[in-house]
């Protein structure tokens, strides 16, 4: 990523944080795994809202569907999102990402946004 990208990136995903850490919270819209303590609890949602503003901010764009007027994230099995993890890494898709490339930090956490966000 071009080091001058890199600051609107971080006031992007900022923005973004705020406005879906509280309505993450709120309304559950994630599948949370049984048997989780209430640290990890945390943690989770923490990292499923990072992965949210990660996902908007650098795959939304070309991954989401308008279907009247309601936004659709896409819906990958749990195998799907591993493949995709492989070709993520594809030198040929990162070219077309430009400026909304990914860290593996960040891949990680969308993934975890995809795969336990409700569907």
């Amino acid at each position: 990523m071009e080091e001058a990208t890199k600051p609107i990136k971080l006031i992007l995903l900022l923005i973004f944080l705020g406005l879906t850490s509280a309505q993450a919270q709120k309304k559950g819209q994630y599948n949370l795994p049984e048997g989780l303590t209430e640290k990890n609890q945390k943690q989770f949602i923490q990292f499923f809202t990072e992965g949210e503003a990660y996902y908007a901010v650098s795959c939304a764009e070309c991954h989401n569907k308008k279907v009247k007027r309601k936004t659709e994230y896409p819906k990958f099995t749990p195998e799907q999102l591993e493949l995709y993890i492989m070709r993520v890494k594809n030198p040929e898709h990162t070219e077309r990402l430009t400026t909304n490339a990914v860290s593996d930090e960040e891949l990680q956490k969308i993934m975890h946004f995809l795969k336990y966000k409700k569907n």
